[in-house]
């Protein structure tokens, strides 16, 4: 009953104060704090996500301040582990905004695994939901991944192979890299949507100039010159390299998202992400590699290399998933 008598507590105190005032002063002398970024004020940062405990010297009662964005739910918890198992968990919610709420337990916290004196605990601080960063971890790696190498590999052997006037490889590029731009502006819509405010870091800055060099591609390629051009390959050069650096940006912002939103020691999301791009830089090498020794060798049939082409696309498709999935579980449950 603990539990639910704490949680009446913090969801009466936040239904019946119309503002409240919580702040970082007095942390580490009053009070223990917890930030996410670390030492941000909640008082002057409404994206500040700000827990503190403060002990009282007369009585054995401890006060809890609480203050974070999120639509839905903040929470907090003691555990032994670090799954959120054997917790006594506090949540308060509300519609929408920013949600403060501060309650005095005169309960101690406890857990029933562990009893020793040198026992480690964890504490867990949970807030919101994901899913703009799960559409960006999508885009960047599946269709935007499968769309560059479709261009740049298959449009030799699959040439007048298709539909409609147009190459296999085109289809699969425009189709794909479309479904890339449309999902990073959906991401970059819900980010702001929910957030409201702009928060610090390198990963806000890295996703507009995604979302802006995004935008740049398709506009361009809809205005591109002739093939026959003599100056189409200025178009070529400018539309290869802008995407090399999209994508290299999109897996910076993925990398510094993916820091701010695990809270584990190890890291381990961004260890997954390091093993994605080390993945594919291995890919690229590969196919390069197959490429050139393709040339040395003209003897090979057309429907062979189609053959080895795609089994090669296949399997870099079936190693980005793995990655993806990954990840996903690992937001999912963290």
């Amino acid at each position: 009953m603990r539990a639910l008598s704490l949680l009446i507590i913090c969801v009466w105190v936040l239904r019946g104060s119309t503002s409240m005032t919580i702040s970082s002063v007095g942390c580490g002398i009053e009070k223990v704090c917890f930030s996410q970024p670390a030492d941000c004020d909640p008082a002057a940062d409404t994206s500040c996500y700000f827990m503190s405990v403060m002990s009282s010297p007369n009585t054995s009662a401890i006060t809890i301040e609480l203050q974070g964005q999120a639509n839905g739910y903040i929470s907090f918890g003691f555990s032994d582990d670090e799954i959120m198992g054997n917790v006594s968990d506090i949540t308060a919610s509300t519609v929408d905004g920013v949600i403060s709420c501060s309650f005095i337990s005169q309960n101690p916290i406890s857990t029933v695994r562990n009893t020793g004196q040198d026992s480690t605990y964890f504490l867990m601080f949970a807030y919101g939901s994901s899913n703009d960063g799960s559409l960006m971890l999508i885009a960047w790696m599946t269709t935007t991944s499968i769309g560059m190498i479709s261009a740049r590999y298959l449009k030799a052997v699959t040439k007048g192979r298709g539909c409609c006037g147009k190459d296999l490889w085109f289809l699969a590029h425009v189709s794909l890299m479309s479904l890339s731009v449309v999902m990073t502006a959906a991401s970059f819509i819900l980010v702001f949507a929910h957030k409201r405010s702009w928060s610090g870091g390198a990963h806000p800055v890295l996703g507009c100039i995604v979302m802006i060099l995004s935008l740049i591609q398709p506009i361009a390629a809809a205005f591109r010159c002739a093939p026959q051009h003599e100056r189409r390959f200025i178009f070529n050069w400018l539309h290869a390299l802008n995407a090399v650096v999209i994508k290299v940006l999109a897996v910076a912002a993925l990398f510094t998202g993916l820091l701010q939103f695990d809270g584990s020691r190890i890291q381990w999301l961004a260890k997954v992400m390091g093993g994605f791009f080390s993945w594919e830089v291995l890919f690229y090498i590969i196919q390069d590699a197959y490429k050139w020794w393709r040339r040395k060798d003209e003897d090979e049939s057309a429907v062979g290399l189609v053959s080895t082409e795609i089994i090669l696309v296949v399997l870099f498709f079936l190693g980005n998933l793995a990655f993806l999935l990954a990840l996903l579980i690992g937001i999912g449950t963290a």
